[in-house]
């Protein structure tokens, strides 16, 4: 019989939960049974499973649960029920490394097998089951975490564009982690801070003991930089007189006078920028050539604004996160924060949403949200612009409209439908651009539709200013 090890089963189906507990128990496991999600969060420190059982009932579902476990326990192995090939692709997707899909109906020798595997390899790979959470399920991050286990092989350099607090850093600690050796670093610095010490001997490797400190830890440092990872932070700051030596550095590194032949490190770049770089290069501010290194792969991050459907996750996330952190029991906002999270524009994009989640999990109040964040929208329709009930006709053009049908009896009604919305709706998204002076925020908050779809709608319906 295998020992008592303690495994938490959640289900919120009440003969489900008996069957599964029934088998639990007679592998000779010990079962710990819940139906409410946050039940099983507030009890998984106390508790310290081996393993848990979870049947999600959707793919949003089994993404909130597995990223609060990581919260809770990041090496904490689970086993997901379910026949949806989607829950399976997000889960290879995100790089879980100790998570296992069994279909359902459950087999008793398919659940012990899934079990002793996991725990084994559990216990095997101690301490080395770390992965940067990266939240979200939008198309465009879905397309990033399909292609980190990539990047994180490959020695090229790496360029990352977003706007500030998308998570261009967790992104590079992703590609770090998805890769690289066990022995490799990862060094973050901030670009301004650079200067040619750090260049030469901090980042681009220094054999210890060839060059003397005054620090007592950087030996220490430099030994274990023998290969790594620099994330080069806000490259825009590079010093214009460092950008020649850097270039250099990356280019042809192997000259350095530090090194012995063997004895040369590997360094990968990845350098983030809250601007687009190109423009700085056209201004002469920044070196085309080491623009063009640095930018051998680029990442593009959305911001939140444009990954509206991620905002369900983020929130549940955070909240479970600053829920552990305050020693407060485990809850959801409410849909009617959520709403409104859903229709604010985020100029601070994720860092700024933890903040708001941080703060209302702090105060265990969300009265205040809703003025705040309601107050700051500015999205308020524009004096004059949405037209009377008598003017929807002169919207959609009907005498227009009668030309185009001019032989009713070819066409169904749903293709007369369709023509009328969408000859009104590119007339209101003309006229909203317009009385915004092509503010897209604006007129996207006008209209009372996200941003990208917005972006959308003006390369379909072909609208210039």
């Amino acid at each position: 019989m295998p020992d008592q090890h303690k495994i938490v089963i959640f289900e919120i189906n009440s003969s489900q939960r008996d069957y599964l507990r029934s088998i639990i128990a007679r592998l000779g496991y010990l079962p710990f049974c819940f139906e409410k999600e946050t039940s099983c969060f507030d009890n998984l420190q106390s508790l310290e499973p081996e393993l848990i059982l979870f049947k999600p009932i959707s793919l949003e579902n089994a993404a909130r649960f597995l990223h609060a476990v990581k919260i809770i326990s990041p090496e904490l192995p689970v086993i997901l029920i379910s026949n949806d090939d989607k829950i399976k692709k997000f889960i290879i997707r995100d790089c879980f490394k100790n998570v296992k899909r069994v279909n359902a109906p459950v087999k008793v020798f398919e659940i012990q097998k899934s079990i002793k595997k996991l725990l084994k390899k559990n216990n095997e790979n101690a301490n080395n089951n770390y992965n940067p959470a990266i939240i979200g399920n939008s198309p465009e991050i879905r397309a990033i975490k399909k292609i980190i286990p990539e990047l994180g092989k490959s020695p090229e350099a790496i360029l990352i564009q977003g706007e500030a607090g998308t998570g261009k850093e967790l992104i590079a600690r992703a590609i770090y982690h998805a890769g690289l050796e066990k022995e490799s670093a990862f060094v973050k610095v901030n670009a301004k801070d650079l200067s040619l010490e750090i260049i030469e001997k901090e980042l681009f490797g220094v054999y210890a003991g060839n060059v003397q400190s005054n620090n007592k830890n950087s030996n220490n440092q430099i030994k274990i930089l023998n290969n790594r990872t620099i994330l080069l932070d806000r490259i825009e700051k590079i010093p214009e007189q460092l950008q020649s030596k850097l270039l250099w550095l990356v280019e042809d590194g192997r000259q350095s006078r530090y090194w012995q032949d063997n004895q040369k490190p590997f360094t990968r770049i990845i350098a983030t920028t809250d601007i687009e770089i190109g423009d700085l290069v056209e201004m002469g501010k920044f070196r085309k050539d080491l623009y063009y290194r640095l930018n051998v792969i680029q990442l593009d991050i959305p911001p939140l604004r444009e990954r509206i459907d991620d905002i369900s996750l983020l929130t549940d996330y955070f909240s479970y996160k600053y829920c552990i952190a305050y020693c407060k029991s485990c809850f959801e906002q409410s849909g009617r924060v959520k709403n409104i999270f859903y229709s604010y524009h985020w100029p601070g994009n994720i860092r700024e949403l933890e903040e708001y989640v941080k703060d209302l999990v702090f105060r265990g109040d969300e009265s205040w949200i809703y003025q705040k964040l309601c107050c700051e929208k500015d999205i308020s329709p524009l004096p004059g612009f949405y037209p009377q009930a008598n003017d929807i006709y002169a919207l959609a053009e009907v005498e227009k409209l009668k030309n185009h049908f001019h032989d009713l009896s070819n066409l169904s009604l749903k293709s007369i439908c369709s023509e009328f919305v969408s000859r009104a709706e590119k007339k209101m998204m003309k006229k909203a651009l317009e009385s915004t002076n092509w503010n897209r925020k604006k007129a996207a908050g006008i209209l009372d539709i996200s941003y990208k779809s917005l972006l959308n709608k003006i390369k379909h319906y072909e609208l210039r200013l």
